[in-house]
């Protein structure tokens, strides 16, 4: 017992010279005449601090975090030492660097000569695409924020959105938990500053109809006929990701990410339909290799979205979703797209891809004709000319049996 009492004894005194080897914090002394933050959107977010400390300062910092990021950023303002300090500090933004809604905490940290630190109180702000007008609508963890329209149409759109969630529960086992917000702009323009730059060919070529901008925030194109179906496939991409995260996780092949997304839609739209069709017929499908990467051409877009729909769809339909949850599982797990796909359904990618090719080819096999007799069956013309042959024939018989 002696013993221990001689171990505490000693941890208490070396826990005691270790806190007089660190440097004082002192919140008491320090006065903020101003602390105060202002931004633009998509172009600056501005911070600064006038205060007066006891003791002449020499180092100042500003810390922050961004949502629910555990990440302390730290950036080193321009000031001039003293007691009295003004720092200030410019963020440069630019289109998509910050989604809407990001909730920004910071504070600032100074460092006396001596050592002494001060740190001011903690602020938040929530940094909004200011340059609308937002209305909102909230129902369980799904928030929609609109600025033009009718309340009954962003009312369908929440629905919709959770009728999405369900649905990808229900045919493909995810579970999403939110919370979600969900920006609609009325214009491809006023949605152009909210998301990041791709290339400008890409940019030009297309139209951006969704995306995801943060963990928990989703933009779409109020404009687009199908803003549904839109609203289904960026709320997949989101649960996909939240359930499946993991600190040794590897990212999902691209095929199978979008065509999860696809697959929340519902059924395949008829413009990629048609261009899986076209493909199929003139041996021109991209490969399940390709698929896992980006295809950057744009006018491969429709087709790569309308095959990632169709892989998914052939493992679930022939595999089952209980095996592309393990499928899912073995990414969040650090496995790769090889050894996932060897471990869960014992193929290697080519082998995939051959049986998938098969899939498609005995899809678009059309189906059986009905026996026909054979001789040609007669067009509605012919039928009408037979129809007169035969009374014609029909008078000459009886003009034959009358004589």
């Amino acid at each position: 017992m002696s013993r221990w009492k001689s171990w505490i004894k000693w941890a208490w005194i070396l826990l005691f010279v270790f806190l007089l080897t660190l440097p004082a914090l002192a919140q008491e002394g320090l006065k903020v005449e101003a602390n105060e933050y202002s931004y633009e959107f998509a172009k600056s977010i501005n911070f600064r601090l006038v205060a007066e400390a006891p003791k002449p300062i020499s180092r100042v910092f500003l810390l922050y975090t961004l949502s629910q990021s555990s990440v302390v950023h730290k950036q080193t303002p321009q000031f001039t030492p003293g007691t009295r300090i003004e720092a200030s500090w410019k963020w440069e933004l630019g289109r998509g660097a910050l989604a809407p809604g990001t909730l920004i905490k910071y504070y600032w940290r100074l460092e006396a000569q001596d050592g002494t630190i001060f740190k001011t109180e903690p602020i938040s702000f929530r940094y909004e695409d200011n340059r609308f007008k937002w209305r909102s609508l909230q129902s369980g963890f799904i928030t929609l924020y609109w600025y033009k329209g009718t309340e009954d149409s962003a009312r369908n759109l929440l629905e919709a959105a959770q009728k999405a969630l369900e649905r990808l529960k229900e045919d493909v086992g995810i579970e999403f938990q939110g919370p979600v917000n969900i920006y609609v702009y009325a214009s491809r323009g006023d949605m152009r500053e909210a998301i990041p730059p791709r290339s400008q060919t890409f940019d030009e070529a297309t139209v951006t109809l969704g995306m995801v901008l943060s963990e928990d925030t989703v933009v779409v194109l109020g404009t687009d006929p199908n803003l549904d179906k839109t609203i289904a496939h960026e709320l997949s991409h989101l649960a996909v990701g939240k359930a499946f995260e993991s600190p040794l996780s590897s990212p999902l092949p691209r095929w199978l990410d979008e065509g999860l997304a696809m697959y929340a839609e519902g059924e395949l739209p008829p413009r990629n339909a048609l261009a899986l069709e076209e493909a199929i017929r003139e041996g021109k499908l991209i490969s399940v290799r390709s698929l896992s990467g980006y295809v950057g051409e744009p006018e491969k877009v429709d087709l790569f979205y309308a095959e990632a729909y169709s892989l998914v769809e052939f493992l679930l339909k022939e595999y089952g979703k209980e095996k592309m949850l393990e499928f899912l599982s073995e990414f969040a797990n650090g496995s790769t797209q090889e050894e996932a796909l060897e471990k869960v359904y014992g193929l290697t990618l080519d082998e995939l891809d051959a049986k998938w090719r098969n899939y498609l080819m005995q899809k678009s096999t059309p189906a059986p004709r009905p026996f026909t007799p054979p001789f040609p069956c007669p067009s509605s013309l012919g039928l009408v000319a037979a129809g007169a042959l035969g009374t014609w024939l029909l008078q000459q018989k009886r003009k034959e049996s009358k004589g």
